[in-house]
C-alpha cells in the first residue's frame, strides 16, 4: 500500500492486517522510529497547517532526532499521545525567550497557536510549521443587507489588530433574527464554517457582556448581539475581544472553553 499518512494507506494497511490476522509492515519513517508525523499533528482535531511547504524539511528534522522546539498556547494539550510517548528530542517552550537559549539550536519549530506568529525568531521561517486549532468564535451583528465582503473585511481587520489567526476561526455566531442575512450566510459557506444562531431570549441573559447598547436594545429588544453570541457559541463567559464596531457590522471574539 503506497501513500502513507495523507492518502490513508497506513491506516488501510493496519485495517486489512487486522481483518486477515496478519502483521502490518509500516515503512513510513516516522512510524518506524515512533515519532510524530508532522503532517498528522492535530488532524483528527480539525487543526490546519500553515507553511505546509515546510513539511518535508521539518519531518526530516523530526525523524533524524534533531532538536525540535514546540510552542503551544491553544488547542488540546495531549495531541502528541496518539503517536506514543513525548519524543526525547522535542523541547517544550514556556516563553519565546527560551528559544534563543536552546543548545544545540533547534532544527525545527512547531507552533500550535491561534495567535499571530512573532515577526522575528532564531529559527528560520523555512523550518517552522504553524498549526491552527479551531478555537475562536466570532460573534457578529450587522445591519440589514450588509455585504459579505464588508463583514469579512471587518472580521479580518479585527483579528489582525488583536493578533489572532484567521485560520483558527471555528464558527460564526449571531442572533436568530439575522439568520436570513445573505452576507452572513455567504461568508459562513465560503469559509466552510457553521453559522450558529441563538434566540434573543438566550442572548439577553448571557453573562460576560462587556458593552451593552441601548440603541440595539431599542431596535431588537436585547442589549447586544455580537458579544453574547460569541460567548454562548464558545461555551464561556469571558470575551477575548470585546465588541468592535465597523461599517454596518459589529464583531466580538471568544475562545472555546
Amino acid at each position: 500500500m503506497l501513500g502513507g499518512h495523507g492518502p490513508g494507506a497506513n491506516d488501510l494497511a493496519r485495517h486489512v492486517a487486522a481483518v486477515l490476522g496478519a502483521t502490518p509492515v509500516i515503512t513510513t519513517a516516522s512510524d518506524a522510529r515512533g515519532v510524530p508525523a508532522v503532517d498528522q499533528v492535530g488532524r483528527t482535531l480539525g487543526w490546519t497547517i500553515e507553511r505546509a511547504e515546510n513539511l518535508t524539511r521539518v519531518a526530516a528534522a523530526v525523524v533524524r532526532g534533531q532538536v525540535v522546539a514546540v510552542w503551544q498556547d491553544a488547542g488540546a494539550a495531549d495531541w502528541w499521545t496518539v503517536f506514543g510517548s513525548w519524543p526525547k528530542h522535542f523541547v517544550r517552550l514556556r516563553s519565546w525567550g527560551e528559544l534563543s537559549a536552546l543548545q544545540p539550536e533547534p532544527a525545527a519549530l512547531l507552533v500550535i497557536s491561534d495567535r499571530s506568529f512573532p515577526a522575528s525568531l532564531p529559527v528560520s521561517a523555512e523550518s517552522t510549521l504553524l498549526y491552527r486549532p479551531p478555537t475562536l468564535v466570532a460573534g457578529i451583528g450587522c445591519r440589514r443587507g450588509t455585504p459579505r465582503a464588508v463583514i469579512e473585511s471587518w472580521a479580518r481587520a479585527v483579528l489582525e489588530r488583536h493578533g489572532l489567526a484567521w485560520n483558527s476561526l471555528a464558527a460564526l455566531a449571531t442572533v436568530t433574527l439575522k439568520m436570513d442575512e445573505p452576507g452572513l450566510l455567504e461568508l459562513a459557506a465560503d469559509m466552510g464554517l457553521p453559522l450558529v444562531a441563538f434566540p434573543p431570549a438566550e442572548l439577553a441573559h448571557q453573562p460576560g457582556i462587556a458593552t451593552p447598547s441601548a440603541r440595539v436594545a431599542a431596535r431588537i429588544g436585547i442589549a447586544a448581539v455580537a458579544e453574547p453570541a460569541a460567548l454562548r457559541a464558545a461555551g464561556t463567559d469571558r470575551l477575548l475581544v470585546a465588541k468592535q464596531v465597523g461599517p454596518g457590522v459589529t464583531l466580538a471574539i471568544a475562545r472555546r472553553a
